[in-house]
Protein backbone atom coordinates (compact mmCIF):
# COMPACT_ATOMS: atom_id res chain seq x y z
CA UNK A 1 0.00 0.00 0.00
CA UNK A 2 1.41 3.30 -1.20
CA UNK A 3 1.22 6.64 0.93
CA UNK A 4 0.32 9.92 -0.85
CA UNK A 5 2.20 12.78 0.07
CA UNK A 6 1.29 15.43 2.66
CA UNK A 7 3.06 17.99 1.35
CA UNK A 8 0.76 20.46 -0.07
CA UNK A 9 0.80 21.86 -3.51
CA UNK A 10 1.32 25.35 -2.78
CA UNK A 11 3.97 24.22 -0.95
CA UNK A 12 5.62 22.22 -3.92
CA UNK A 13 5.13 24.98 -6.77
CA UNK A 14 6.39 26.99 -4.74
CA UNK A 15 9.85 25.11 -3.64
CA UNK A 16 10.12 24.60 -8.05
CA UNK A 17 9.95 28.65 -8.73
CA UNK A 18 12.59 28.77 -6.10
CA UNK A 19 14.94 26.18 -7.80
CA UNK A 20 14.47 27.85 -11.06
CA UNK A 21 14.71 31.48 -10.01
CA UNK A 22 18.30 30.22 -8.47
CA UNK A 23 18.80 28.78 -12.04
CA UNK A 24 18.08 31.76 -13.92
CA UNK A 25 19.82 33.95 -11.51
CA UNK A 26 23.01 31.68 -11.93
CA UNK A 27 24.16 33.50 -15.28
CA UNK A 28 24.36 37.40 -13.34
CA UNK A 29 26.31 35.68 -10.60
CA UNK A 30 28.65 34.15 -12.74
CA UNK A 31 29.87 37.41 -14.97
CA UNK A 32 33.13 38.23 -15.54
CA UNK A 33 34.55 41.44 -13.18
CA UNK A 34 37.98 40.55 -12.60
CA UNK A 35 41.04 39.49 -14.64
CA UNK A 36 44.13 37.54 -13.93
CA UNK A 37 47.30 37.56 -14.30
CA UNK A 38 49.62 34.23 -14.62
CA UNK A 39 53.63 33.99 -14.84
CA UNK A 40 56.56 31.97 -14.00
CA UNK A 41 60.14 33.27 -13.56
CA UNK A 42 62.93 31.98 -14.76
CA UNK A 43 67.08 32.70 -14.79
CA UNK A 44 68.61 33.74 -17.96
CA UNK A 45 69.35 29.99 -18.92
CA UNK A 46 65.88 29.54 -18.55
CA UNK A 47 65.54 27.36 -15.66
CA UNK A 48 62.64 27.98 -13.10
CA UNK A 49 63.44 30.28 -10.43
CA UNK A 50 61.59 29.13 -7.07
CA UNK A 51 61.35 31.15 -4.26
CA UNK A 52 61.16 34.58 -6.00
CA UNK A 53 59.14 37.77 -4.60
CA UNK A 54 56.68 38.83 -7.05
CA UNK A 55 54.65 42.00 -6.42
CA UNK A 56 51.92 43.35 -8.35
CA UNK A 57 51.26 47.46 -7.17
CA UNK A 58 48.28 49.12 -9.14
CA UNK A 59 44.39 49.41 -7.89
CA UNK A 60 45.19 47.02 -5.26
CA UNK A 61 48.21 45.35 -3.91
CA UNK A 62 49.35 41.72 -4.07
CA UNK A 63 52.53 39.22 -3.22
CA UNK A 64 53.40 35.92 -4.22
CA UNK A 65 56.40 33.66 -3.56
CA UNK A 66 57.25 31.24 -6.85
CA UNK A 67 56.46 27.53 -6.32
CA UNK A 68 58.87 24.78 -7.24
CA UNK A 69 58.03 25.88 -11.34
CA UNK A 70 58.60 29.34 -10.63
CA UNK A 71 54.98 29.62 -11.52
CA UNK A 72 52.75 32.33 -10.13
CA UNK A 73 49.45 33.42 -10.04
CA UNK A 74 47.25 36.51 -9.42
CA UNK A 75 43.74 35.86 -9.45
CA UNK A 76 40.27 38.73 -9.37
CA UNK A 77 42.44 41.51 -10.37
CA UNK A 78 40.53 44.81 -10.65
CA UNK A 79 41.33 45.84 -14.30
CA UNK A 80 43.60 48.45 -14.79
CA UNK A 81 47.26 49.10 -15.16
CA UNK A 82 49.61 47.33 -12.76
CA UNK A 83 53.51 47.28 -12.00
CA UNK A 84 54.82 44.41 -11.64
CA UNK A 85 58.43 43.35 -9.52
CA UNK A 86 60.24 40.55 -9.15
CA UNK A 87 62.89 39.71 -6.47
CA UNK A 88 65.36 37.13 -5.74
CA UNK A 89 68.42 37.26 -3.91
CA UNK A 90 71.44 36.92 -6.12
CA UNK A 91 69.46 38.49 -8.77
CA UNK A 92 68.77 42.12 -10.29
CA UNK A 93 65.25 42.95 -9.20
CA UNK A 94 62.88 43.20 -12.44
CA UNK A 95 60.42 45.04 -13.09
CA UNK A 96 57.26 45.41 -15.63
CA UNK A 97 55.95 49.17 -15.06
CA UNK A 98 52.85 48.95 -17.23
CA UNK A 99 51.03 45.29 -16.89
CA UNK A 100 47.50 45.64 -18.52
CA UNK A 101 44.65 43.85 -16.62
CA UNK A 102 40.85 43.26 -18.61
CA UNK A 103 37.87 41.57 -17.23
CA UNK A 104 37.69 38.10 -18.19
CA UNK A 105 41.10 37.50 -19.70
CA UNK A 106 43.87 35.53 -18.46
CA UNK A 107 47.40 37.68 -18.76
CA UNK A 108 50.42 35.80 -19.26
CA UNK A 109 53.63 37.06 -18.41
CA UNK A 110 57.51 35.53 -18.53
CA UNK A 111 59.80 37.17 -15.58
CA UNK A 112 63.88 36.83 -16.56
CA UNK A 113 66.36 37.28 -13.70
CA UNK A 114 69.84 37.39 -14.09
CA UNK A 115 72.80 37.42 -11.92
CA UNK A 116 72.91 40.81 -9.86
CA UNK A 117 74.52 43.44 -12.34
CA UNK A 118 72.25 46.07 -11.74
CA UNK A 119 70.02 47.24 -8.84
CA UNK A 120 66.90 47.09 -10.51
CA UNK A 121 66.21 46.05 -14.50
CA UNK A 122 63.14 47.76 -16.26
CA UNK A 123 61.42 46.01 -18.49
CA UNK A 124 59.59 48.81 -20.94
CA UNK A 125 57.76 46.03 -23.66
CA UNK A 126 54.54 45.84 -23.71
CA UNK A 127 52.90 42.59 -21.67
CA UNK A 128 50.55 40.47 -23.62
CA UNK A 129 46.85 41.17 -23.03
CA UNK A 130 45.32 38.45 -25.41
CA UNK A 131 44.83 34.65 -23.62
CA UNK A 132 45.14 32.25 -26.42
CA UNK A 133 42.83 29.89 -24.89
CA UNK A 134 40.03 31.95 -24.95
CA UNK A 135 37.46 31.03 -27.49
CA UNK A 136 34.52 33.08 -26.75
CA UNK A 137 33.54 35.77 -29.29
CA UNK A 138 33.49 39.93 -29.07
CA UNK A 139 35.83 42.54 -27.60
CA UNK A 140 37.27 44.22 -24.50
CA UNK A 141 37.44 47.68 -24.75
CA UNK A 142 40.23 49.30 -21.98
CA UNK A 143 39.62 52.44 -20.28
CA UNK A 144 42.60 53.75 -23.00
CA UNK A 145 40.66 52.80 -25.81
CA UNK A 146 37.37 54.57 -24.53
CA UNK A 147 39.15 57.64 -23.62
CA UNK A 148 41.38 57.90 -26.70
CA UNK A 149 39.14 56.41 -29.71
CA UNK A 150 37.05 59.60 -31.00
CA UNK A 151 33.71 57.69 -30.95
CA UNK A 152 30.45 59.01 -29.40
CA UNK A 153 30.29 58.91 -25.67
CA UNK A 154 27.88 56.37 -24.72
CA UNK A 155 27.99 51.83 -25.25
CA UNK A 156 26.27 52.06 -28.08
CA UNK A 157 29.02 53.70 -29.84
CA UNK A 158 31.18 51.13 -28.75
CA UNK A 159 28.79 48.18 -29.71
CA UNK A 160 29.00 49.41 -33.36
CA UNK A 161 32.88 48.64 -33.27
CA UNK A 162 32.12 45.12 -31.95
CA UNK A 163 33.06 42.49 -34.79
CA UNK A 164 29.52 40.89 -35.79
CA UNK A 165 27.32 43.67 -34.00
CA UNK A 166 25.12 45.26 -36.45
CA UNK A 167 24.05 48.68 -35.18
CA UNK A 168 20.72 50.49 -36.93
CA UNK A 169 22.03 53.92 -36.80
CA UNK A 170 25.77 56.01 -37.03
CA UNK A 171 26.38 57.93 -34.10
CA UNK A 172 27.93 61.53 -35.43
CA UNK A 173 29.39 63.88 -32.11
CA UNK A 174 26.66 62.83 -30.23
CA UNK A 175 23.97 63.53 -32.88
CA UNK A 176 21.84 60.05 -31.68
CA UNK A 177 22.88 59.97 -28.03
CA UNK A 178 19.52 61.22 -26.91
CA UNK A 179 17.68 57.86 -28.02
CA UNK A 180 19.13 54.00 -28.08
CA UNK A 181 20.18 52.29 -30.77
CA UNK A 182 18.70 48.76 -31.89
CA UNK A 183 21.63 46.11 -32.16
CA UNK A 184 21.64 42.28 -33.14
CA UNK A 185 24.55 39.65 -33.31
CA UNK A 186 25.18 37.01 -35.10
CA UNK A 187 22.55 34.26 -34.94
CA UNK A 188 20.19 36.34 -32.41
CA UNK A 189 17.64 39.29 -32.25
CA UNK A 190 17.86 42.89 -30.43
CA UNK A 191 15.35 41.07 -27.72
CA UNK A 192 18.30 39.04 -26.49
CA UNK A 193 20.39 41.66 -25.64
CA UNK A 194 21.73 41.46 -21.96
CA UNK A 195 23.10 44.42 -19.93
CA UNK A 196 25.02 44.59 -16.77
CA UNK A 197 27.26 46.78 -14.77
CA UNK A 198 30.14 44.72 -12.73
CA UNK A 199 28.24 41.58 -13.74
CA UNK A 200 24.50 42.49 -12.05
CA UNK A 201 22.05 42.31 -14.91
CA UNK A 202 20.15 45.61 -15.25
CA UNK A 203 18.36 44.74 -18.61
CA UNK A 204 15.36 46.71 -18.85
CA UNK A 205 12.18 44.69 -17.57
CA UNK A 206 10.03 46.61 -19.47
CA UNK A 207 11.55 46.55 -22.75
CA UNK A 208 13.19 43.20 -23.11
CA UNK A 209 16.86 43.75 -24.36
CA UNK A 210 17.33 47.52 -24.00
CA UNK A 211 19.23 49.16 -21.11
CA UNK A 212 17.40 50.97 -18.42
CA UNK A 213 19.07 53.96 -18.62
CA UNK A 214 21.69 56.53 -19.97
CA UNK A 215 25.09 56.36 -18.72
CA UNK A 216 28.40 58.58 -17.47
CA UNK A 217 30.80 57.73 -20.07
CA UNK A 218 33.53 58.73 -17.55
CA UNK A 219 32.25 56.12 -14.90
CA UNK A 220 33.57 53.18 -16.55
CA UNK A 221 37.30 51.36 -16.60
CA UNK A 222 36.40 49.03 -19.60
CA UNK A 223 33.63 47.33 -21.52
CA UNK A 224 33.18 43.86 -22.31
CA UNK A 225 31.10 42.61 -24.82
CA UNK A 226 30.58 38.92 -25.42
CA UNK A 227 28.66 37.82 -28.88
CA UNK A 228 29.12 34.25 -28.57
CA UNK A 229 31.41 30.67 -27.89
CA UNK A 230 31.73 28.50 -24.84
CA UNK A 231 31.08 31.25 -22.14
CA UNK A 232 28.67 29.26 -19.99
CA UNK A 233 27.66 32.65 -17.92
CA UNK A 234 26.11 33.98 -20.59
CA UNK A 235 22.43 34.15 -20.34
CA UNK A 236 21.01 34.58 -23.76
CA UNK A 237 22.63 33.89 -27.09
CA UNK A 238 22.64 37.81 -27.76
CA UNK A 239 25.01 40.64 -27.24
CA UNK A 240 25.97 40.87 -23.92
CA UNK A 241 27.52 43.64 -22.56
CA UNK A 242 29.36 44.02 -19.12
CA UNK A 243 30.23 47.67 -17.92
CA UNK A 244 33.20 47.94 -15.43
CA UNK A 245 32.90 50.62 -13.39
CA UNK A 246 36.50 52.24 -12.37
CA UNK A 247 38.06 50.83 -9.21
CA UNK A 248 39.48 52.95 -5.94
CA UNK A 249 42.88 52.42 -4.86
CA UNK A 250 45.15 53.99 -1.97
CA UNK A 251 45.97 57.77 -3.75
CA UNK A 252 43.72 60.43 -4.28
CA UNK A 253 42.73 61.00 -8.06
CA UNK A 254 40.82 63.35 -9.98
CA UNK A 255 39.67 63.51 -13.29
CA UNK A 256 37.84 66.06 -15.60
CA UNK A 257 36.61 66.10 -18.96
CA UNK A 258 35.55 68.86 -22.00
CA UNK A 259 33.99 67.69 -25.18
CA UNK A 260 33.63 69.97 -27.86
CA UNK A 261 31.86 69.74 -30.85
CA UNK A 262 31.62 72.51 -33.41
CA UNK A 263 29.67 73.08 -36.23
CA UNK A 264 32.72 74.03 -37.98
CA UNK A 265 34.36 70.97 -38.29
CA UNK A 266 31.35 69.94 -39.90
CA UNK A 267 31.27 69.49 -43.29
CA UNK A 268 29.50 71.70 -45.88
CA UNK A 269 27.22 70.00 -48.31
CA UNK A 270 25.99 73.54 -49.90
CA UNK A 271 26.69 73.06 -53.63
CA UNK A 272 25.49 75.49 -56.80
CA UNK A 273 23.46 73.57 -59.11
CA UNK A 274 25.05 74.70 -62.45
CA UNK A 275 28.44 73.08 -60.47
CA UNK A 276 27.26 69.56 -61.31
CA UNK A 277 27.42 67.71 -64.68
CA UNK A 278 24.75 67.65 -67.58
CA UNK A 279 22.37 65.17 -67.88
CA UNK A 280 22.32 63.31 -71.74
CA UNK A 281 19.15 62.73 -72.11
CA UNK A 282 20.07 61.13 -75.85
Amino acid sequence: MQRRSTIPKRILWSLAALCLSIVAAAPAWGQAQSGNLLGVAKDNHGDALPGATVTVLGPSQHAQVTDEQGEFRFVGLSPGSYSLNAELDGFSTVRFPNVQISVGHNTSIEVTLTAAVEETITVTSESPLLDHRKITTGATVSALELEKIPTSRDPWAILQTVPGVRVDRINVGGNESGQQSQFTGPGATRFEAVWSVDGVVITDMGAIGASPTYYNFDAFQEMQASTGGSDATQATSGVTLNMVTKRGGNEWKGSGRLVRADDSWQSDLDFDANELGRVNSN
